[in-house]
C-alpha cells in the first residue's frame, strides 16, 4: 500500500534495532572469547537472548574430561621464546553461556584490558624467572622499541610492555598460579602455565557470569591436576591471597 502506517513503521524499526543489538552482542562475545567474528553471510541465527542460536558457550563441561596425565612444560632454551606450536589437549571446559536462561543478570562489563600497559616504572628494577627449575634475577632496561631483561647468567630477552607486565606479575612458562573459577566450578585451582594462549587451544575458561572479562591477549594455557584450560591472567585481577575475591581472580604461587 502507498498509505503510510505509523504503527507498522514503528514495529519494523523496533525489530530492526533489536536484531542489530543482538548481533552486536554476539560479535562482542565472540571477540572476547578469541573466536572469529560472526557475519550474517555465515548464516548466524540470533535467538531472543544475547547468544547465537548455535548454543556456543565459553567451553564444554569440566567433567567431560581434561587431558590429565601430568604433562609438564618443556624447559627449552631461552633463544626464540614465545608461543610454541604442537601442544594441544582437551580443555577442562569450564565456562558458561553468554545468555542465561535463569534470568540472572550478567555483571556490567569491566573496563577493557590494556594490551600495551605502562611499565616504564619497571625500568631499573629486577624481576625473577625460572628456567628448567633454576631461578635467575633479571635487570630491566629499555632499548627502543623493546624492554630488555638481562639475567644473572648473561642471557637476555627483549619483551613488549605486555610481556614484561606478565613477567613482573610472575606469569611465564613453567610458573605456578592459582585461578578462581567461582564456587559453581570448584573455587580456586592450582596449575602450571604451559604457554601463551592460542586459538588452537579452544575456548577460554570463563567463570559463569563473568563472560565480559575474557581476553585472548591476556590468556595462557594452564595445566591443572585434571586437565588443561586456557584462562585470562591480567594484572587487573591479580591478588596476593585467596580470601573473598571474585571469580576470575588469580595469584602467583611460590615456585
Amino acid at each position: 500500500s502507498d498509505v503510510y502506517d505509523k504503527a507498522t513503521h514503528q514495529k519494523l524499526t523496533n525489530a530492526s534495532f533489536e536484531f542489530t543489538l543482538r548481533f552486536a552482542r554476539e560479535c562482542e562475545a565472540a571477540h572476547a572469547r578469541g573466536e572469529e567474528i560472526p557475519t550474517m553471510a555465515s548464516g548466524t541465527r540470533l535467538s531472543n537472548g544475547s547468544r547465537g542460536a548455535q548454543g556456543q558457550s565459553s567451553s564444554s563441561s569440566r567433567s567431560s574430561g581434561g587431558s590429565g596425565g601430568g604433562r609438564t612444560p618443556q624447559g627449552g632454551g631461552r633463544a626464540g621464546r614465545g608461543t610454541r606450536g604442537g601442544r594441544s589437549g582437551r580443555a577442562r571446559g569450564r565456562g558458561s553461556e553468554r545468555g542465561r536462561s535463569d534470568g540472572t543478570p550478567i555483571p556490567s562489563p569491566v573496563p577493557p584490558l590494556s594490551s600495551s600497559p605502562n611499565v616504564d616504572h619497571l625500568v631499573g628494577t629486577t624481576v625473577r624467572r625460572s628456567f628448567d627449575g633454576t631461578w635467575f634475577d633479571g635487570d630491566v632496561s629499555y632499548e627502543d622499541p623493546y624492554f630488555r631483561v638481562t639475567y644473572s647468567d648473561g642471557d637476555a630477552e627483549d619483551l613488549t610492555s605486555l610481556q614484561l607486565r606478565f613477567l613482573a606479575d610472575g606469569v611465564f612458562e613453567g610458573a605456578k598460579i592459582s585461578f578462581h573459577g567461582g564456587d559453581l566450578d570448584g573455587g580456586w585451582s592450582d596449575g602450571t602455565i604451559i604457554e601463551p594462549y592460542h586459538k588452537r587451544h579452544g575456548k577460554l575458561w570463563v567463570p559463569k557470569g563473568h563472560e565480559s572479562q575474557a581476553s585472548a591477549q591476556h590468556s595462557w594455557l594452564v595445566q591443572y591436576s585434571d586437565g588443561v584450560a586456557p584462562v585470562a591472567l591480567p594484572t587487573e585481577r591479580r591478588v596476593e591471597e585467596r580470601g573473598h575475591n571474585p571469580p576470575g581472580s588469580w595469584m602467583a604461587l611460590s615456585n
